[in-house]
């Protein structure tokens, strides 16, 4: 048996990209004068996926909008503090790029799952457009 929100396509995502995000690092965070940088990074990467899991376990739907819309910030921070390390040349610009992309498609996703739990008033109806969204036919 798995957790409800392991099904979310976009909580996979989300993992996916927290994991790139903390090989993408891996290299420079023992550096002392990068660990603080790096460990917040890593925390905002890792909340991504986290928000969206708390989310899930959320009774209303007002409730799971709330914590997506937390994944999104967490979202965001990450790309702005990755940004000031690529623009310090910390990371490489290949690093950045992969990581740009996956996050763009995240907040597309987001934004979409968001709009579809206000749509139908269910987040389990919503799922249902997710899977389709992540799977056309």
């Amino acid at each position: 048996m798995d957790y409800a929100y392991q099904r979310l396509d976009i909580w996979k995502k989300a993992v996916d990209l927290s994991i790139k995000v903390i090989q993408c690092i891996a290299e420079v965070a023992d550096e002392m004068e990068n660990q603080r940088l790096t460990g917040e990074i890593e925390m905002s990467a890792v909340n991504i996926a986290t928000n969206i899991a708390k989310g899930k376990a959320c009774l209303s739907e007002e409730d799971f909008i709330y914590y997506l819309f937390l994944s999104k910030r967490s979202l965001y921070e990450t790309m702005t503090l990755l940004e000031i390390l690529k623009a310090k040349q910390i990371i490489t610009d290949e690093c950045y790029a992969e990581i740009d992309t996956k996050g763009k498609n995240i907040t597309t996703m987001l934004i979409e799952f968001i709009r579809s739990i206000k749509e139908t008033g269910s987040p389990y109806q919503a799922e249902n457009y997710q899977a389709a969204y992540n799977n056309p036919r």
